[in-house]
């Protein structure tokens, strides 16, 4: 049991780092560039772009002039201290939002997982009735399904409402800014 136990927590520390860097890899790879978002969403040089020398001096502040991998460690890091870096929109620490923003995100977990219990305990229920006074051979594969479905949407609804909240377009904001980007 201790050993099944000690394999379970080793292996969890190479799952969240592949899943660290395939999340970060995801957010770089979209199109766009958070300074030129953020330097009023023009093209570098040209007419109607950005100052090329301000573009320059915004990106190496964001970070996103390095390679990938440094930006990754570099992010990486500061997750591990606790250093979210700060909001595009408010300037604000992101630690700050997220503690402004926790107490609406747990009422909203709580209702998704009252209400998938409230659908999914009577299904439950219904479909282990029908198969104990067996009034069907096998146990109803829709009732089944039905039963529970509910608690296989909690996390992906939570995630999709999470995404109501962000209203920053900077989704792709890499570096140490990229947490900010979901909590603006």
């Amino acid at each position: 049991m201790h050993a099944y136990f000690a394999k379970r927590v080793l292996l969890f520390i190479p799952t969240l780092i592949i899943v660290s860097f395939a999340a970060f890899f995801i957010v770089n790879i979209l199109p766009g560039d958070p300074a030129l978002f953020l330097l009023a969403g023009g093209e570098p040089g040209g007419e109607g772009g950005v100052d090329p020398v301000e573009y320059e001096k915004l990106r190496r502040e964001l970070g996103t002039d390095r390679p990938f991998l440094v930006q990754h460690a570099d992010w990486s890091w500061g997750v591990l201290r606790g250093e979210l870096g700060s909001s595009l929109q408010t300037k604000n620490p992101v630690t700050n939002e997220m503690k402004r923003r926790f107490p609406m995100t747990l009422q909203l977990a709580v209702m998704a997982m009252l209400i998938s219990m409230i659908v999914a305990v009577p299904l439950a229920f219904a479909t282990g009735v029908t198969v104990t006074v067996r009034l069907a051979p096998e146990p109803p594969k829709t009732m089944s399904a039905l039963a529970t479905t509910p608690w296989s949407l909690d996390v992906p609804e939570t995630v999709k409402l999470a995404g109501v909240v962000s209203t920053s377009p900077m989704v792709n904001a890499i570096g140490p800014v990229a947490v900010s980007s979901f909590v603006a």
